[in-house]
């Protein structure tokens, strides 16, 4: 009994040299800052506003297919380069497109969506759900933060990638739901 008590101790004191082995082995990790990427054309934060804007006037509400005809009339005006050099599939009135990097690598993935909940008590906003409007602090609209504020930033910040030359290391697609309101 002594000996399987003295052979476990062993066993514990091994696997625990080891385990501190091991650890001061470990280098410190490498924290690199990768740079953000500076745009020589600019970005002109009262054009990005007032395409926010833009984009809350359209009720892309599930009943309403008219609306989600007039956005997308509204975002080929707005990302002429998206349109013309990513290849755009649609699906209902979803919108996938893709940017071609001619590599193979692993694709990434960026996900928004074009509907909006109804809105069951317009009297008590703060401005009109479908306005837009803007002020000193905020865009205001039903959408503006759930989800076309992401899903017009994704666009802008591809729109300003591709008049700056940039291409994508890998394929990018940009997903565009339009029924994730009710459809999930």
């Amino acid at each position: 009994m002594k000996r399987a008590f003295l052979l476990i101790v062993v066993a514990l004191l091994v696997l625990l040299a080891v385990l501190l082995f091991n650890t001061l082995k470990v280098k410190e990790p490498n924290e690199t800052v990768i740079p953000l990427p500076v745009f020589e054309s600019a970005l002109n934060e009262s054009e990005m506003t007032a395409r926010l804007s833009r984009a809350l006037r359209f009720a892309t509400l599930p009943d309403q297919p008219q609306a989600f005809d007039g956005f997308h009339d509204f975002l080929r005006e707005s990302f002429p380069l998206t349109h013309a050099r990513l290849t755009l599939k649609t699906f209902g009135h979803s919108l996938l497109y893709h940017w071609d990097s001619g590599k193979d690598c692993a694709p990434t993935l960026l996900l928004a969506h074009q509907d909006v909940v109804p809105v069951s008590s317009p009297d008590a906003w703060e401005h009109p759900p479908f306005a837009g409007v803007v002020d000193s602090q905020f865009v205001w609209g039903r959408g503006a933060m759930d989800d076309k504020g992401s899903l017009m930033a994704i666009l802008e910040a591809t729109e300003a990638l591709l008049a700056d030359d940039r291409a994508p290391a890998c394929d990018v697609w940009l997903a565009f739901g339009h029924d994730e309101e009710t459809g999930g």
